[in-house]
């Protein structure tokens, strides 16, 4: 599958006149009247048969000739027009390359060979588009290593470009996680032309990405309309839709000239689009089973696990940006005689009670996990020291005030001791950030419970 590789039609004739009766007929051939034509269509094609009317200047010279036979870009050349001429004995004018075949009288014999010619271009023809379905296939194999569902779309595009031999296109997706968030992946454009293009499709009117089902060729809608108004192109585009069973959504989106396109073709773009729609299934349920991995089960907040990696990205985010970030611990007072008095099953349907007092409090950008036991952590990015404590202190007054129901005329009332740190005053590490805002809770624990401390009353 190579983009740069000449598209191979059935035959070229060059002539100024109609050229011989049995090639009227014989479709699909391309027919020019010049030999500068003939040659930039040399440059561009193969051909199984070359007919060139020596009435027409401009025939290339053998040396040249037997080259594009060598190279594969011409199967036979057959010269017409020139009498007395006989291919040399024992050799077949249409199955030898460079050789003259005598145009008058020759009509019937000519049609035969071209008759054959034209059953070996087709079985040729199977062949070549096995071959491509089997390279396009193979070429498949990389979107396997997707486990990632925002890496499967711009492989796709670049698979559905080598595809077509074009340069040019976008991918545009939702992600599922994020609800009406879009991105996109282009290729091709300069950088102006490609921030145009994406500042209309992700910021103004957004494209249906549920309005396209199949592969197709259209030459109206938002999409199109997009790419004529930032002037990145003036004709139609091939649509391919890309979709997941979980929510994955997306269109790849390649300029084309008009709305022709071949079988063979369009069935490896298909072929393209089925394996990366496999692809974004596979990604979808390893984003699930690693979801998982990260939930706890009683809570089904994220656990210990998931917030060390999250510390960790956080911490990054925050020393590259030059932002906030602050970390909250949390621990139940006394829950132990909860669980001695009542049960366990109590404790834990107070602890899924409290979850939901907790996600109450703190925005949806922020991370709240279950340490382990009655212990809680919230991680809040972009969060300065001060902010942290309120949001801390809002916490506490509101899981005091709560009344926690666990069953039919069963209340709790539950207090929390709360200690904050922030990066990088109290910490510069994910190791020294838990260690500080542990400390701080314990202290808040060892001054009454129910109260919120600052790792920065530790110093000194």
């Amino acid at each position: 599958m190579n983009p740069g590789e000449a598209r191979h039609s059935w035959y070229l004739l060059v002539s100024d006149g109609p050229g011989p009766g049995c090639l009227q007929e014989a479709e699909p051939g391309v027919r020019r009247r010049d030999g500068v034509s003939a040659l930039e269509c040399l440059a561009h094609q193969s051909f199984e048969l070359v007919v060139w009317d020596l009435a027409v200047p401009g025939l290339p010279e053998p040396s040249f000739r037997r080259r594009l036979c060598d190279e594969g870009r011409v199967g036979n050349w057959l010269m017409l027009g020139v009498e007395g001429i006989e291919p040399l004995p024992g050799q077949d004018a249409f199955g030898s390359p460079g050789e003259v075949f005598e145009l008058p009288g020759q009509e019937q014999s000519l049609g035969a060979r071209v008759a054959r010619g034209r059953k070996n271009w087709e079985e040729g023809e199977t062949g070549r588009s096995l071959r491509a379905r089997l390279d396009t296939l193979e070429e498949c194999r990389v979107l396997s290593q997707c486990l990632e569902a925002g890496k499967v779309y711009p492989v796709a595009l670049d698979l559905v470009l080598e595809v077509t031999g074009r340069q040019t296109g976008i991918a545009i997706f939702r992600r599922p996680q994020v609800p009406g968030s879009y991105s996109s992946v282009v290729r091709g454009l300069a950088e102006e032309s490609s921030e145009r293009l994406q500042q209309m499709l992700l910021d103004g009117k957004r494209p249906d990405l549920d309005a396209y089902r199949q592969t197709e060729i259209v030459d109206r809608g938002d999409l199109v309309a997009a790419f004529h108004a930032t002037d990145c192109h003036d004709g139609p585009l091939l649509v391919v839709p890309l979709r997941g069973r979980e929510g994955e959504c997306g269109l790849l989106c390649v300029p084309v000239e008009d709305r022709s396109m071949g079988e063979d073709e369009l069935g490896c773009i298909e072929l393209v689009a089925d394996r990366a729609s496999t692809a974004l299934n596979i990604a979808e349920n390893y984003e699930l089973a690693k979801e998982r991995a990260f939930i706890d089960d009683v809570t089904q907040v994220y656990n210990a696990r998931y917030l060390l990696s999250a510390v960790d990205s956080e911490i990054r985010r925050a020393a590259r940006y030059d932002t906030d970030l602050s970390l909250l611990f949390l621990d139940l007072d006394r829950f132990k005689r909860v669980n001695d008095r009542n049960g366990h099953l109590v404790g834990t349907e107070a602890l899924r009670r409290l979850v939901g007092v907790l996600k109450e409090n703190v925005r949806e950008v922020d991370t709240l996990a279950r340490y382990g036991g009655d212990e809680f952590t919230i991680l809040l990015g972009g969060s300065s020291h001060r902010d942290a404590l309120q949001i801390a202190e809002r916490i506490r007054s509101g899981v005091e005030g709560h009344v926690f129901e666990i069953g039919p005329g069963d209340r709790l009332e539950l207090t929390l001791s709360i200690g904050v740190a922030s990066f990088p005053e109290h910490g510069a590490s994910r190791e020294l950030l838990l260690e500080a805002s542990d400390k701080a809770m314990y202290r808040a624990k060892s001054l009454g419970r129910n109260r919120v401390c600052s790792a920065g009353d530790l110093e000194g």
